[in-house]
């Protein structure tokens, strides 16, 4: 997807001119002419905005706890690009690199960063959760005051993150043909239709275990068809919606494919 942005720049020119008046030296001054009617200036026409492309793809659905208090969940797509430094350096920040560099993301050319901004609004009065429930979102990395950090058994090698409380923010997710194995040769942005995306209802009991929520309400996943269209292009097998269990909502590429 390709945003344009827009400089505009406006130079003012300004004239100063100084008139002096001396005493006594002055002409009398003429009575002033009526004037005409006065011409009103021409409207400029209004510019025409260009219409923008639809998102990639947008994920919504509603997970909410036995009390009925419930954060809407809506993920959009803002981008798909090729990673930089800074990906790098975040991804680095939150990973134990050496632990498995057989699973580096960034070792094929065809990796891209697919970017999703992320609103999580809350029912009336909610604030969010504290008790290690919460929206588990599939991604890489992410940014914003929703979020709360999961870590994955007891080192901090792997985190996934949770949306635990309303607000913004944003997930960037690695995709690559990495453990993939897809049958045709991925070319450039193919590679972001080899990885599902969305988010589930998750809670963590004692010993670790996720015992769940209710299930996601609601859940709407709409495509565009560039997207379909790139995906069907590369991968004959299942693709689209996939919501095996009430509290998952995913698209893309089906779990065990």
């Amino acid at each position: 997807m390709i945003f344009h942005q827009v400089d505009v720049v406006r130079a003012v020119a300004t004239t100063a001119a100084a008139v002096v008046l001396l005493a006594g030296c002055a002409s009398p001054s003429k009575p002033a002419a009526s004037a005409g009617p006065t011409a009103l200036p021409t409207p400029s026409p209004t510019a025409t905005a260009e219409p923008q492309p639809a998102p990639l793809l947008v994920i919504s659905g509603t997970v909410a706890d036995q009390d009925g208090q419930s954060l809407a969940i809506t993920l959009t797509t803002t981008s798909v690009r090729t990673p930089t430094a800074q990906d790098r350096a975040d991804y680095a920040a939150t990973r134990c690199a050496t632990a498995y560099p057989e699973d580096d993301p960034f070792a094929l050319a065809e990796t891209r960063v697919v970017t999703f901004a992320v609103e999580s609004v809350g029912s009336a009065g909610f604030a969010g959760w504290t008790d290690a429930r919460g929206v588990r979102v599939a991604g890489s990395l992410f940014d914003g005051p929703i979020w709360a950090s999961e870590a994955h058994g007891d080192t901090d090698c792997h985190q996934d993150s949770r949306i635990v409380r309303p607000g913004s923010g944003e997930v960037r997710a690695l995709v690559s043909s990495t453990n993939w194995n897809p049958p045709l040769p991925v070319v450039g942005d193919g590679a972001i239709t080899l990885a599902i995306y969305g988010f589930d209802a998750v809670s963590v009991d004692d010993r670790g275990q996720q015992t769940g929520l209710t299930a996601v309400e609601d859940c709407v996943t709409t495509a565009s068809e560039e997207f379909d269209t790139l995906a069907t292009d590369m991968w004959n097998a299942p693709w689209g919606r996939s919501q095996n269990l009430p509290e998952y909502c995913f698209y893309g590429r089906n779990a065990g494919d």
